[in-house]
């Protein structure tokens, strides 16, 4: 039997709109990454050097045919005191969101995790846009390796025969970008977490 239909995803109107997220019909900008997919969950917050923060998590369709890794990027600007997100007057801005990865055929993406270690030898330069615009200011700082990592669950899940691969990935340039993601545990895991 198919899993019934998820109803916010069949449902326009019960969607909640983010307001990083455009409309189909809105052409001035792509649609950001996350918003064609109704669900998101487990989601982990690390801060990073120079003001950035990180909010990663898994992005997904109830049905579980769909499902991704993300991380979304925020700066503190410090430059407001007694800041006011209702007012604009936050300090804190959103930078973008980028996929880390997304799911093969009948695997179920969960688990994820991130951690952000300081610049060391050799360590990027980050460049992140300050303000928005066709030009906007930038601020350039050195930049900590961000580190990934998610299991890949084999679908139907509820199955004795279901396995699991742990992924591992990188990213030295503030998670602008990120390498192919490695296979951390055997091919004989049985839910590795």
């Amino acid at each position: 039997l198919a899993p019934p239909a998820d109803p916010v995803a069949t449902d326009p109107s019960r969607r909640r709109h983010h307001k990083h997220c455009k409309h189909k019909d809105d052409n001035t900008d792509p649609v950001p990454t996350l918003c064609d997919l109704p669900a998101s969950a487990d989601p982990v917050m690390r801060a990073g050097t120079d003001g950035m923060f990180y909010f990663g998590g898994i992005n997904f369709q109830r049905d579980k045919l769909r499902s991704r890794v993300f991380l979304a990027r925020y700066l503190d600007l410090n430059n407001r005191e007694a800041g006011d997100a209702t007012r604009g007057t936050d300090p804190i801005r959103y930078v973008d969101t980028r996929i880390i990865a997304e799911n093969p055929p009948n695997v179920f993406i969960d688990k994820p995790w991130i951690a952000v270690d300081v610049p060391r030898p050799g360590a990027a330069i980050c460049e992140i846009p300050v303000e928005d615009g066709p030009n906007p200011a930038t601020r350039r700082f050195l930049g900590g390796t961000i580190y990934a990592s998610w299991a890949e669950f084999t679908l139907p899940d509820d199955l004795p025969t279901t396995t699991s691969t742990i992924k591992f990935t990188y990213s030295r340039d503030c998670g602008k970008t990120w390498v192919t993601p490695y296979k951390l545990n055997t091919g004989n895991s049985k839910l590795s977490q």
